[in-house]
């Protein structure tokens, strides 16, 4: 097929193309027909059915027999053709009470999405990624299900708050959850003396902080379900091994 016959939508075609990529970028998932009738206030599902085909038979989507949510944009507006990147699949991760994580995987799982459902990254970033499926409901309130798939970025100093893929060597279990680090108590870090004066500013010695902390800054990892107590360990008992970057949502 030609570029002018793929390039030539008609105007209510181009709308319901704009209207599937925003909402795909606002919910991380494709609209189903009845949510584009309602979003291009047209008159039915079959007006729809209609141009989603001669959408599709002009190169602009792909739709998946049997789903609700089949529709895969090919190109976005503006022109810009989609680009499609395998992250390699490890296996499954709990968001709910930490399960063992003890999966080899298979150089053929691998799961294949749009780079333009990521948040920013550098291109050599790109090989830092990796995927888990879910299970569990301990996320749920984060929009994080049983059965989804969660696409996570290797990254061992998270911000507290980010949502983390954690690996707890001591229990030899793995865990979905928000990670905050618990600092100790101020009275735990000795003051520096040096022989100066109370009045006088003082600095600590960073060994003796060092030493004052160690084995005694925590890690919480909190659910986003009230069901589940958040888990409270040493942090030198908490690997992360990848913070959460992007939720692939499974539906039926």
């Amino acid at each position: 097929m030609g570029r002018r016959a793929r390039e030539e939508l008609s105007e209510r075609q181009k709308k319901i193309w704009r209207c599937i990529y925003k909402y795909e970028k606002e919910h991380q998932r494709p609209p189903t027909v009845r949510e584009i009738r309602e979003e291009c206030n047209i008159s039915s599902t079959s007006l729809v059915d209609y141009h989603l085909r001669q959408l599709e038979q002009k190169g602009f989507i792909v739709r998946e027999k049997g789903k609700a949510r089949g529709i895969i944009l090919l190109r976005r507006p503006g022109g810009v053709e989609r680009r499609a990147i395998n992250v390699p699949l490890y296996g499954s991760i709990a968001a709910g009470k930490p399960i063992p994580s003890t999966q080899q995987r298979d150089p053929e799982d691998v799961v294949t999405i749009w780079r333009d459902l990521l948040p920013p990254l550098a291109e050599d970033k790109l090989d830092s990624l990796f995927a888990l499926r879910v299970q569990g409901d301990s996320m749920i309130d984060a929009l994080v299900g049983d059965g989804d798939l969660i696409i996570c970025l290797r990254d061992n100093n998270p911000k507290n708050g980010q949502m983390v893929a954690a690996w707890l060597p001591e229990r030899n279990e793995a865990t979905l959850k928000y990670y905050y680090l618990v600092a100790p108590d101020d009275h735990s870090v000795p003051p520096s003396s040096n022989g100066m004066e109370a009045d006088e500013v003082a600095q600590p010695d960073p060994e003796e902080v060092v030493e004052a902390l160690r084995g005694k800054v925590r890690v919480r990892l909190v659910p986003a379900n009230s069901a589940y107590e958040p888990i409270e360990l040493p942090a030198d008992q908490v690997e992360v091994h990848g913070r959460v970057v992007l939720v692939v949502r499974q539906f039926a």
